[in-house]
């Protein structure tokens, strides 16, 4: 299944380039849940040059999930992304990636290559399979030894309509977006996300309670596909990242 839209992938094992996308597949549940949150809450979490956009008065849609790509990925490693809000630049409307943890340093190196930051964390994930082949389990979320979240759930049985997702970021003074498509066994789900208080993740605190929740088994798909540049920050500070060649950063005079 190829839901590539003529980007070429990464070789397995092997870093995206940009211009590469990524191939998911998913070993344990990607779990997931949608919350309204206040605008005026999530503005600081944004780039002032982008737009929040409101679904509701005054509110914005924010997401959370948490995915453990497996075998056959293009690179096998579990990540925790939290989305404050839906925001627009220049016409196109996209989410805004305000935390990824992952922990693996490939996928951090992807990920500033391409403009998300990501740092390494550490996750201990437990999951069984039940009556019907439905999922539950939980998984605790560490940044430097402390907890960010806890995340438990329960996959149910109502069928939900898997959506693409495009977000946005900013590589150096270039506001880029790209597409993120997954197909699997998507069910309207119970999910308990408890963020620590004082962490990264504490702003979930104030959100809503989940307007939709889901948990996706059996899933793969194609991340950081069809990447477009929607234009430049031009008071931003250019500090081009390189990419390194395969065999790593050439070795400097001398060394």
């Amino acid at each position: 299944m190829d839901l590539s839209r003529g980007q070429p992938s990464a070789p397995l094992g092997c870093v995206p380039k940009p211009g590469e996308s990524w191939r998911p597949i998913g070993r344990t549940a990607l779990v997931g849940a949608a919350s309204l949150a206040s605008v005026d809450l999530v503005r600081p979490l944004v780039p002032e040059e982008f737009e929040v956009v409101s679904v509701l008065p005054g509110r914005t849609l924010a997401t959370v999930f948490v995915a453990d790509y497996g075998p056959g990925s293009t690179l096998e490693y579990h990540e925790f992304g939290l989305q404050p809000a839906l925001v627009r630049f220049r016409g196109v409307t996209a989410a805004w990636n305000g935390l990824l943890l992952v922990d693996s340093p490939a996928s951090v190196r992807g990920g500033e290559l391409l403009g998300f930051r990501k740092q390494l964390a550490d996750f201990e994930w437990r999951e069984g399979v039940g009556a019907g082949g439905r999922a539950s389990g939980d998984c605790i979320v560490r940044l430097g030894g402390r907890e960010v979240a806890r995340i438990r759930y329960r996959q149910g049985r109502l069928p939900l309509p898997g959506a693409p997702v495009r977000a946005a970021m900013v590589r150096d003074d270039m506001v880029l977006a790209c597409s993120n498509r997954l197909r699997g066994r998507y069910r309207w789900s119970t999910v308990h996300v408890e963020p620590a208080e004082g962490g990264p993740a504490g702003c979930l605190r104030r959100f809503s309670r989940p307007i939709v929740s889901a948990v996706v088994t059996e899933y793969r798909g194609v991340m950081a596909d069809d990447v477009r540049a929607l234009g430049f920050l031009p008071h931003r500070r250019r500090a081009r990242i390189e990419v390194e060649p395969p065999g790593g950063p050439s070795p400097s005079p001398g060394s």
